[in-house]
């Protein structure tokens, strides 16, 4: 008989869950759909062609799945070359042993060292639960109040450590509190604009309007923005670590989402800057003005940059306004560290898991005309820019703040984290390089 059903994601996309008890035995199966298309059976990973096709009217969502499976395909490059690496490398350890190769112990560490390696890589399709999240946030947005929301409650289960911290940490909010948390939102949109100039002083100036040459070659172009004396520049954003966003509709605050098997993810509140990734900016500067053969690349500071008023999309918003300044070419360096939390039970204990997914990009912008111009060329990006996983580590004490669990990640790994993202990064800047 039918025991629950839940959706695991609603939206103009959803997937509803039913769990059947037969005979002291559990069976799962689910359903997808859009809107009020025909369900289909299975997750988001079992339909992998039909996302694609249900998200294609969003541009934005599009341009999000095409950078999705930029990275994918590149750690699936990685795993090409340490597969090819490794072959090279047993074949090798036959000849000098006599055509008998390495022992099983050999072998096995080996194989475990290897399969470590691929798995910090990810997972070998792109993640469409993202994506999927992103669209249904889109397609309110574009179509408000169309889409029907159902709530279903949670099957029953033991109270974990992490149910006790929620029940603390839950309060009720009082409607004075929502009233004043509507009243400050459009203030907090406008945070990053305070105390920032809306002209460009003498130092950053724009020196001269930014005209292309048809067909210049990226040094070509760079001669040029400086003989015009302007300058090509680099802005650093230092994303703060955080865990993944937690699914529409799921419960406020801190805690676990539906999943299957005998494990849930789990979603925190908080977040943490590393203040001591803070130099990043610098070092990417340096290492970018070493592989362009040049002595002239900025850091820039974005509080200094002036912002003006634009519409998109019809609606008034402000903008970095890179146009009035001399930084005609920009390299966006961003870092996003994210923190993959799990939760699993196993023979009645429960266990916490997390690693760190070290993101990162570069996007490279050309920024074309005078001040008053709105043309913006993007000239190469690259979405897994030096990026990587960290091992994870397993806790019996459940680590419900951003901060320890990051200190804890990273106290654990072998070798410095800024030394390990240098020399993630050093091949993709190689890369980078061949792009322009």
């Amino acid at each position: 008989h039918l025991t629950h059903a839940h959706f695991q994601i609603q939206g103009a996309i959803n997937t509803k869950t039913f769990i059947h008890k037969k005979v002291g035995i559990y069976d799962r199966y689910s359903y997808t759909s859009k809107l009020t298309e025909q369900p289909v059976k299975g997750e988001l990973l079992d339909l992998d062609g039909q996302v694609r096709q249900w998200v294609s009217d969003s541009p934005e969502i599009l341009r999000e799945l095409a950078q999705a499976d930029s990275m994918t395909a590149s750690n699936r490059a990685k795993e090409k070359e340490l597969r090819k690496a490794d072959s090279l490398e047993r074949a090798k350890a036959i000849a000098d042993n006599n055509g008998k190769g390495l022992g099983l112990v050999e072998r096995t560490k080996r194989d475990l060292a290897l399969a470590d390696r691929i798995y910090e890589l990810g997972p070998k399709r792109t993640d469409l639960n993202p994506i999927v999240h992103n669209y249904n946030a889109w397609y309110e947005v574009k179509h408000p109040g169309k889409i029907k929301y159902t709530l279903t409650s949670p099957p029953l289960h033991e109270k974990t450590q992490l149910d006790l911290f929620l029940e603390q940490k839950r309060k009720p909010v009082t409607p004075g509190k929502q009233a004043a948390v509507s009243t400050t939102a459009p203030e907090v949109i406008d945070a990053a604009y305070v105390n920032r100039p809306t002209k460009a002083s003498g130092e950053i100036a724009s020196a001269k309007d930014n005209l292309p040459v048809k067909k210049e070659s990226f040094d070509a172009k760079m001669e040029r923005i400086k003989t015009d004396g302007n300058k090509v520049g680099v802005l650093f954003i230092h994303g703060s670590a955080k865990t993944k966003t937690k699914p529409a509709l799921n419960s406020t605050g801190a805690g676990p989402s539906m999943s299957s098997g005998m494990g849930e993810d789990i979603y925190l509140d908080s977040e943490y800057k590393d203040t001591s990734l803070q130099s990043l900016g610098s070092d990417f500067t340096a290492e970018l003005n070493t592989a362009l053969r040049r002595n002239d690349i900025e850091l820039v500071d974005l509080g200094n940059i002036p912002y003006r008023k634009s519409r998109v999309m019809g609606v008034e918003t402000l903008q970095d306004d890179w146009w009035t300044t001399k930084y005609k070419v920009l390299f966006v360096y961003t870092i996003d560290p994210l923190l993959s939390v799990f939760q699993y039970t196993t023979a009645g204990n429960h266990k916490f898991e997390a690693s760190l997914h070290f993101g990162s990009s570069v996007m490279v912008y050309e920024y074309i005309g005078g001040p008053e111009s709105k043309e913006k060329e993007t000239l190469a990006q690259m979405s897994g820019f030096g990026a990587f996983f960290t091992p994870k580590i397993s806790e019996d004490q459940a680590i419900l703040e951003v901060k320890p669990l990051y200190e804890k990640i990273v106290a654990a790994l072998e070798y410095p984290l800024k030394e390990k993202i240098k020399t993630e990064r050093s091949a993709d800047i190689t890369k980078l390089m061949e792009k322009n």
